[in-house]
C-alpha cells in the first residue's frame, strides 16, 4: 500500500508541473493529465511483493499500469508507465534510490510526446519542453529544484511565440510580453514575485491601443485608459483593484459621453450623460451602485423628456414624461420601479386623452379616454387579466358609437353599432357552433330581417329564428 501511495504522489506531482501562462490574457495554466488509476482499480498490497527485482503493477482489467526494477524496497532504474485502454506508454524515465534522476519524458495519449526533461534529486532541474500534440514546440525554459527559473519562451500552435518572459523562484519576475500570431504585441508589462506591477498596456490584433495603466502588487491603482478604434473610449481611477475615484466615456470624435464617480467600486454622487454636440442627456445621483433621487433627461434639443426620482435604483413616486414642445405626455406614479396609482396622457395640445389606476404595471378599475373637444372617447374597466366587463365607445357628441362586453381583453356576447344614438348593427361574439347571430336595424329602427341573420364567416346562411 505504501508503495501504491508513493507512486500516486510521485506521478501528481510530476503531472501538475507545465507551461503556465499569464491567465488573465492568455489560455489557461497546461496540465500533463494525470493517469494514476482510480484506488478502486489498483491491485491490492497483497499483489506487490516487496522483494527485489523486475516489478509489474496493473490495473484490475489485467492491464499493465506500471513496471520496473525495485532495489532496498524503492523504484529503481529506467520505470514504465501505461495509459489503461491503450497499452500506450504514458511516461517514461529513471529513478535512484526511490526518487526520479536524469532524463524523462511524457506522452499524450496518441502516443505523441508531450514534454520532456531532467530531474535532480525527485525534482525537475535544467531545460524542459512541452510540445503540442502535433509535435510543434509548446514551451520551453528552464527549473532549478523544481521551480520555474530564468527566461521561458511560450508558442503559438503555428509556432509564433505567445509570450516570453522570465521566472525567479517559479515566479514571474521583471518584464513580460505577449503577441498575437503573425508576431504583433499583444500586451507588455512587469512582474514582481509573480504579480502585475508598474504599467501595462494591451493592444488590438490589428496593432491599435486596446487599454492602459498601472498596477500595485496585482491590483489596478491610478489612471487607467481604454481605447476604441484608435480613440480613448473611457478613462477611469482605480484602487486597490477596483474603480475609484472619477470616470469619463468619450464619443469617438473625443467628446464626452458619460462621467461621474465610483467609491470601492460603484457608481457615486453625481452622474452626467451626454448627446454629440455636449447637450445633457441625463442627470442625477447614485448611492452604492444604484440610482437615487431626482433624475432628468433630456432630448437633443435641449427639452426635458422625463423627471423623476429613484428609490434604490428603481423609479418611485410621480414620473412625468413630456412632448417634444415641453407640454406634459404622461403623469404616473410608481411603486418599486412599476406603475402604481393614478395615470393621465396627454395629447400634444394638452388635451387630456386617457386617465386612469394601475397596480404594479398592470391597468385595474375604471379607465376612461378622451376625445380632443374633451368628450369621453370610450369607459370601461380592467383587472389583471386586460379589458373587463361593460365598455361603451362614444363620438365627439357623446352619442353612443358601440357597446359590448370584454373578458381578458376579448369581445364576449352581443355588441352593438349605433347611429345616432340608435341601434344600426348587433353581433353576438359566442357563436353557436360556427355561426353568429347579426341583427341589422334599418332607419325606421325596424329589424331589418333581409340583412339579419345566422353568419359564417361573413356570409349569411340562415335567417333568424324569431
Amino acid at each position: 500500500m505504501k508503495l501504491h501511495l508513493l507512486i500516486a504522489v510521485l506521478v501528481l506531482a510530476v503531472l501538475l508541473i507545465g507551461c503556465g501562462d499569464d491567465a488573465s490574457d492568455l489560455p489557461a495554466v497546461h496540465v500533463i493529465p494525470t493517469v494514476k488509476p482510480p484506488k478502486e482499480e489498483v491491485t491490492s498490497k497483497a499483489e506487490i511483493p516487496s522483494l527485489d527485482g523486475l516489478k509489474v503493477t496493473r490495473y484490475r482489467t489485467g492491464e499493465v499500469w506500471s513496471k520496473g526494477n525495485i532495489l532496498n524496497s524503492v523504484r529503481s532504474g529506467i520505470w514504465t508507465t501505461y495509459r489503461q485502454g491503450s497499452e500506450r506508454v504514458f511516461s517514461l524515465g529513471s529513478y535512484e534510490k526511490g526518487q526520479r534522476e536524469g532524463s524523462w519524458k511524457f506522452f499524450f495519449e496518441s502516443g505523441a510526446m508531450e514534454s520532456e526533461g531532467a530531474f535532480e534529486d525527485g525534482q525537475r532541474q535544467g531545460v524542459w519542453r512541452y510540445f503540442y500534440e502535433d509535435g510543434q514546440l509548446k514551451c520551453s525554459g528552464a527549473y532549478h529544484t523544481g521551480n520555474r527559473q530564468g527566461a521561458w519562451v511560450y508558442h503559438h500552435p503555428n509556432g509564433d511565440e505567445r509570450m516570453a518572459g522570465a521566472f525567479a523562484g517559479g515566479e514571474k519576475q521583471g518584464l513580460w510580453r505577449g503577441s498575437f500570431i503573425g508576431g504583433l504585441s499583444a500586451w507588455t508589462g512587469t512582474y514582481d514575485g509573480g504579480e502585475r506591477t508598474g504599467f501595462w498596456v494591451w493592444f488590438h490584433r490589428n496593432g491599435e491601443k486596446w487599454k492602459e495603466g498601472a498596477f500595485a502588487e496585482g491590483d489596478e491603482v491610478g489612471l487607467w485608459t481604454r481605447f476604441s478604434s484608435g480613440s480613448k473610449h473611457w478613462e477611469a481611477e482605480y484602487a486597490g483593484g477596483k474603480l475609484e475615484g472619477n470616470w469619463i466615456m468619450f464619443y469617438p470624435d473625443g467628446e464626452k459621453m458619460e462621467m461621474g464617480q465610483h467609491v470601492k467600486g460603484e457608481r457615486s454622487g453625481d452622474w452626467v450623460t451626454f448627446h454629440p454636440g455636449g447637450g445633457k442627456m441625463s442627470e442625477g445621483r447614485y448611492e452604492k451602485g444604484q440610482a437615487e433621487g431626482r433624475w432628468i433627461i433630456w432630448d437633443d434639443t435641449g427639452q426635458i423628456t422625463a423627471d423623476g426620482t429613484y428609490q434604490r435604483g428603481r423609479k418611485e413616486g410621480t414620473w412625468k414624461t413630456f412632448w417634444p414642445n415641453g407640454l406634459t405626455k404622461v403623469i404616473e406614479d410608481f411603486r418599486d420601479g412599476l406603475s402604481h396609482g393614478p395615470h393621465k396622457s396627454y395629447r400634444k395640445d394638452a388635451t387630456l386623452e386617457e386617465q386612469g389606476n394601475q397596480e404594479q404595471g398592470v391597468r385595474v378599475g375604471l379607465w376612461t379616454s378622451f376625445h380632443p373637444n374633451g368628450a369621453q372617447s370610450s369607459k370601461g374597466r380592467y383587472d389583471s387579466s386586460g379589458r373587463m366587463g361593460r365598455w361603451v365607445m362614444t363620438d365627439e357628441s357623446g352619442k353612443k358609437v358601440t357597446e359590448g362586453h370584454y373578458r381578458h381583453s376579448a369581445r364576449v356576447g352581443t355588441w352593438t353599432r349605433f347611429e345616432n344614438g340608435h341601434s344600426r348593427f348587433s353581433f353576438n361574439h359566442d357563436p353557436i357552433g360556427e355561426l353568429h347571430r347579426c341583427c341589422y336595424w334599418d332607419d325606421a329602427h325596424s329589424l331589418d330581417e333581409g340583412l339579419s341573420g345566422l353568419y359564417k364567416g361573413g356570409t349569411r346562411v340562415a335567417a333568424l329564428d324569431r
